[in-house]
């Protein structure tokens, strides 16, 4: 104990006055007032530890007050960026709500189109179907003007003529005689 309390009153106490020191270690030489120097030691320990430790609990604070700040910057950066990512998250619906839009016209406009192309292919087709009915039909009006007219022409001329037949003239006819007499004896 004694060696401890002079140590640790030497650690503690390097400014004290060589006088008071000297005074102390004959007291405790002595074996007077050990008991009170002890306590008085263990004082002044107590008030060093109470110092060390407001100096570490000051610290702490300080630490703690810095943390809070990087954390209130954090969470300002945090709502910053979510601010930021929920803007272009909008953009990009905002982005992608216009393009479907466009490619609705778009598919309308191209269906209009085929709607019409449609339209004017089956408007070909029936022109075209028109003019071949109309030429059929004229074809037939001929071939009937060409049939009827060579019917025409044989009926009027007749086979021969429209072929090309020539037709022998009738042979002359015997003349009648009177039967002779022999003839009508029979």
């Amino acid at each position: 104990m004694h060696k401890y309390v002079r140590h640790t009153f030497r650690l503690f106490h390097n400014g004290a006055s060589a006088r008071s020191y000297e005074n102390r270690d004959l007291v405790t030489r002595n074996g007077t007032n050990r008991y009170k120097f002890a306590k008085l030691e263990l004082k002044n320990v107590e008030t060093q530890i109470n110092s060390v430790r407001n100096k570490m609990n000051s610290m702490r604070n300080e630490i703690n007050v810095k943390v809070d700040t990087v954390n209130a910057n954090v969470d300002s950066i945090r709502k910053e960026v979510n601010v930021k990512v929920d803007s272009l998250r909008n953009k990009m619906s905002s982005m992608r709500e216009e393009m479907n839009a466009k490619f609705k016209t778009v598919n309308a406009n191209v269906d209009g189109m085929r709607v019409e192309m449609n339209a004017n292919f089956k408007t070909v087709d029936e022109k075209i179907n028109s003019n071949i009915n109309r030429a059929i039909f004229k074809a037939v009006i001929l071939m009937g003007t060409i049939t009827s007219g060579i019917i025409g022409l044989s009926t009027k001329f007749g086979w021969a003529i429209t072929f090309n037949i020539i037709t022998p003239e009738p042979s002359p006819q015997p003349s009648r005689q009177p039967p002779t007499a022999s003839q009508s004896k029979h």
